[in-house]
């Protein structure tokens, strides 16, 4: 029996698990682009404040293989807290 797709159009089984494929390899492309951008962004940021750019980075990296789903936000929450007590410029 054929399911109905995305788009309305009738498909077959094999056409809804190839779809739901193309979906889940955009969204595990999308969630290491973001990923990347928010390492990159943490470094810049914890370097313009004398914090160890390096260093928050490796932590950052580690918590996301650790705890995949919910390491990352965690330690960027961290930082986001700390940050707040070196300004711009800092050593």
């Amino acid at each position: 029996m054929a399911a109905l797709g995305l788009i309305g159009v009738l498909q077959t089984p094999i056409d809804a698990l190839a779809a739901l494929w193309v979906w889940l390899c955009f969204a595990a492309v999308a969630s290491v682009l973001i990923f990347i951008f928010v390492a990159l962004w943490l470094y810049r940021d914890a370097e313009s404040r004398g914090m160890g750019g390096l260093l928050w980075v490796l932590v950052l990296v580690a918590a996301g293989f650790l705890f995949p789903f919910v390491g990352g936000v965690v330690v960027l929450v961290i930082y986001l807290i700390v940050r707040m007590e070196h300004p711009v410029g800092g050593a």
